[in-house]
């Protein structure tokens, strides 16, 4: 038996491996994402996309509601603006129908003006009414209607009449006063409370400004205020007030419980009727009452406080009864030359600052009784020729008059027997709480 011997297998030829590269990783990412995530990969990218697309549509429409917004807010302004041209001609008609209407079209056009937060437009509308008051105002006449006459002699004697519309706009400057004043109430929807007002020569007829607030700068000087009565009771000035050289020719004028909250004048102001200015509050710098008038019955200003830095009334002029009963001075106060010619009563005033009736002249019966002089009080070279009273001050401080002797004033002359109390000076007496 033989055996034959298995020739071994050839040897398997080795072959080089060379490297390879792994797949990308977004190759790889993709190869690898299961379904789910693929299905939110491709929701998110829809999504992105839409709110690109969101993005540039409300940019878009937004720019186009801006131009629209802006032309359109461009053609209000120019047709208000039109509005007040056709409305400012009206107050030049003949008519006293149409200048009222005009009236109350310009005061619409102010409220627009307000709405559209054109604020220079409306201080504009309140100018030209403002300025329509300042006009010269000339009294109807006896027929106001009749205009022009015309007579040709002859034989038959014809008489030709020509008749027009009056002029006479006293209606319309009430109905302008009237609208000013309703839109200066504090609860006014369209309120014009901010706004500046120059009635510089103004003529006011039963001016009614009742709890009117003035916030910007406010000029009467030389106003005329005619009628039966004028009234600021309870009225608020925020700004700088002048009434210098007004005249109050009514049967009474009120400025109760008003305030001044500004610096204001009253001067070579002249009031011819009854007034008043009882519990008035003054709190601005100053308060000039220089060189006014009070011609009528009586003045009050009874319980009026004066909180400003200086208050004036030099060289004023009171000819009929003139009362400051418990009002009070917190600072400087002079009534340097100031006459007054009926009864004067300053009972229980308060005079907390530097205080001066240099030169004034009491000609009527005077009272000081109660009065609280807390700071220098000075009555030098004033005049008392009816009987005064100081009795019973509530505080007696530094208070100088010609006969004292007190430093550093000299006695000059000795105090008159009308001025009283005979013991001087005078007792004080601690006011009741």
């Amino acid at each position: 038996m033989s055996f034959h011997a298995q020739a071994p297998a050839p040897a398997t030829p080795t072959v080089p491996v060379e490297a390879v590269d792994p797949p990308g990783i977004g190759v790889w990412f993709l190869d690898n994402l299961t379904q789910p995530a693929a299905t939110v990969l491709a929701s998110v990218g829809i999504i992105v996309a839409a709110v690109i697309t969101f993005i540039i549509g409300y940019l878009s429409r937004r720019q186009l509601d801006r131009h629209h917004k802006a032309t359109h807010t461009l053609a209000d302004i120019q047709e208000l603006r039109r509005r007040f041209v056709t409305t400012s001609a009206q107050f030049a008609d003949p008519s006293p129908e149409v200048r009222l209407a005009g009236v109350y079209a310009l005061e619409a056009l102010t409220n627009d003006w307000i709405d559209h937060n054109r604020n220079t437009d409306a201080q504009t509308c309140i100018n030209y009414l403002c300025g329509y008051l300042t006009r010269p105002y000339a009294p109807p006449t006896h027929d106001p209607h009749l205009r022009q006459t015309v007579v040709t002699v002859d034989a038959a004697t014809t008489v030709e009449s020509t008749y027009q519309h009056p002029h006479d706009d006293l209606t319309v400057r009430q109905a302008i006063t009237r609208t000013i004043a309703t839109h200066l109430k504090p609860d006014h929807q369209h309120n014009w409370s901010n706004y500046n007002y120059d009635f510089t020569g103004a003529y006011f007829h039963n001016a009614d400004f009742n709890d009117a607030r003035f916030y910007g700068t406010t000029t009467l000087d030389k106003a005329q205020f005619h009628g039966d009565w004028t009234s600021f009771s309870e009225a608020q000035f925020h700004g700088e007030t002048t009434f210098d050289e007004a005249q109050f020719h009514g049967m009474w004028t009120s400025f109760g419980e008003v305030q001044f909250r500004g610096a204001l004048t009253f001067g070579k102001a002249q009031f011819h009727g009854e007034t008043t200015f009882s519990e008035a509050q003054f709190h601005g710098m100053w308060t000039s009452f220089d060189e006014a008038q009070f011609h009528g019955m009586w003045t009050s200003f009874g319980k009026a406080q004066f909180h400003g830095a200086l208050t004036l009334f030099s060289e004023a002029q009171f000819h009929g009864e003139a009362s400051f009963g418990e009002a009070q001075f917190h600072g400087a106060l002079t009534f340097e030359k100031a006459q007054f010619h009926g009864e004067a009563s300053f009972g229980e005033v308060q005079f907390h600052g530097e205080t001066t009736f240099g030169k004034a002249q009491f000609h009527g019966e005077t009272t000081f009784s109660e009065a609280q002089f807390h700071g220098e009080t000075t009555f030098s070279e004033a005049q008392f020729h009816g009987e005064t009273l100081f009795n019973s001050p509530g505080a007696w401080n530094n208070v100088y008059f010609d006969w004292d002797t007190e430093v550093p004033y000299a006695a000059e002359g000795s105090k008159p027997d009308n001025v009283k109390p005979h013991d001087w000076p005078p007792t004080v007496v601690e006011p009741t709480p």
